[in-house]
C-alpha cells in the first residue's frame, strides 16, 4: 500500500523540489497551487499527508487546516506546514492552528523525506535514512574541492528562489553570491569575476535583456558566462536574440536539483571553468 501525498504550494521552484524528492522515494503525489484547489483535492482524495504552504494566493494554510480539522471525515489527515517564517513562537502558533508538524524553508533535500515520514504510519513509509539516500539525492552533498572554486552569481528578485538555488548548488560545493535586483548585482565588489551568472528574466528594475546588456558593460562581470532563468515560455526569436547578445543558454523553471546542477556543470565545462 502506497501513501498518498498532497502538496499545496504556489511557488513553482519549491513545488518542483518537493515533487523531485517524493518521486525519488517513489511516493504517489498530487499537487495544487491554490488553497481552494488543495481543499477540493483533500475532500476528494483524502490523502495520508498534506504538505501545505502557509502563505497562498487565495486562502491561507491556516484556513485550510481549520477546515480539515473541523471535518470528522478529514481530521485524521496529517497536515504539515511549510513556511519561510522563522520568528520565535511560529512553531507553537502553527501547531495551535491545527497543523501536526512544521518544516522550514528553504527545504533541505536530505532531511525533508525523514521529516515528512514522521507523520506517516510505518507501513506507508517508502524512504530510507539520510545515510542511504539514492545516488541522485546524495549527489546533492558537498563533493570534490575543485568544484568549490566556482563562484555563481544568482540575480533573482525572489528570496525563495535564491534560497532553493543556493541550497542546491552549495550542497555540491559551489560558492553562491546573490542579489535581489540588477542594481545590487552591479554594486557588488569582486576580487575576481564570478564563474557563472544565473539571472531571472523578470525583475523590478529591468528585464533579462537589459540585465545582460548591463552585465556586458560591467568591468567585473562582462567576461562571466550568462544564463537566463525563466518560468515562462520564450518565443524562438527571443531566445535567438538572447543568444546573439551573448547569453550562453536558457534554463526553464522549475528545474529539478539534478537538472540545475547538470546545467551549471555543463556551462562551466563549455567555457573551461
Amino acid at each position: 500500500m502506497s501513501a498518498r501525498i498532497l502538496i499545496i504550494e504556489d511557488n513553482k521552484t519549491n513545488l518542483g523540489l518537493v515533487v523531485f524528492l517524493l518521486k525519488k522515494f517513489k511516493y504517489a503525489y498530487s499537487t495544487a497551487m491554490t488553497g481552494r484547489e488543495g481543499l477540493d483535492l483533500i475532500r476528494r482524495d483524502k490523502p495520508d499527508v498534506v504538505i501545505c504552504d502557509v502563505q497562498l494566493p487565495d486562502i491561507s494554510g491556516h484556513e485550510i487546516v481549520r477546515e480539515v480539522k473541523a471535518d470528522p471525515a478529514l481530521r485524521h489527515i496529517s497536515m504539515i506546514a511549510v513556511t519561510a517564517m522563522a520568528m520565535v513562537g511560529d512553531r507553537e502558533r502553527l501547531l495551535a492552528a491545527g497543523f501536526d508538524g512544521y518544516i522550514a524553508k528553504p527545504i533541505e533535500a536530505e532531511t525533508f523525506i525523514p521529516s515528512m515520514e514522521k507523520f506517516l504510519r510505518a507501513d506507508l513509509r517508502q524512504g530510507q535514512p539520510a545515510s542511504a539516500l539514492p545516488k541522485s539525492v546524495t549527489a546533492l552533498r558537498p563533493v570534490q574541492a575543485t568544484v568549490a572554486k566556482a563562484t555563481i552569481l544568482v540575480i533573482d528578485n525572489s528570496s525563495t528562489n535564491i534560497g532553493v538555488i543556493r541550497r542546491t548548488l552549495e550542497s555540491v560545493g559551489y560558492r553562491v553570491v546573490s542579489a535581489l535586483n540588477l542594481k545590487s548585482a552591479l554594486a557588488l565588489k569582486w576580487a575576481s569575476p564570478p564563474d557563472l551568472i544565473l539571472c531571472d528574466v523578470h525583475m523590478p528594475d529591468g528585464n533579462g535583456f537589459e540585465a545582460l546588456t548591463a552585465v556586458r558593460k560591467h568591468e567585473s562581470l562582462r567576461t562571466s558566462p550568462f544564463v537566463f532563468l525563466s518560468s515562462t515560455i520564450w518565443l524562438e526569436q527571443d531566445r535567438a536574440r538572447g543568444l546573439a547578445m551573448g547569453a550562453q543558454r536558457f534554463v526553464a523553471r522549475p528545474a529539478e536539483p539534478e537538472a540545475l546542477i547538470a546545467e551549471v556543470a555543463d556551462c562551466l565545462a563549455v567555457v573551461g571553468r
